[in-house]
């Protein structure tokens, strides 16, 4: 079989089933679309967050709390937060007190 053989019975078939055909064009062109529109959605809506979350700010900021449950006190002390200044990539490093803060548990019982 010749490819002018292949290509005149595809175009005969084609022809020959023209609702078929129209039919697959048109699944064709709505899937490609409907992929087109998804990732279009999907970079828009991400460009969207990460412009959001730059206009939050403060995206560098590492805060850490002793949240464990025992009366042991963690001490900052200022060779702690020179070694943290001097790490790559660090701008500044600070202690910040917050003597608002409570630890508290309760306990409800008979």
């Amino acid at each position: 079989m010749k490819i002018s053989d292949v290509i005149s019975m595809c175009i005969s078939n084609l022809t020959r089933r023209k609702v078929r055909t129209l039919l697959t064009v048109i699944g064709v062109v709505v899937g490609t679309c409907a992929i087109m529109v998804m990732v279009s959605l999907g970079l828009g809506m991400q460009a969207s967050q990460d412009a959001m979350l730059e206009q939050m700010g403060d995206l560098t900021v590492i805060q850490v709390y002793n949240h464990n449950n025992t009366s042991e006190e963690l001490v900052l002390d200022d060779e702690a937060v020179a070694a943290m200044a001097a790490l790559p990539g660090v701008d500044v490093a600070t202690p910040f007190w917050q003597p608002w803060e409570i630890n508290a548990q309760v306990v409800a019982g008979n």
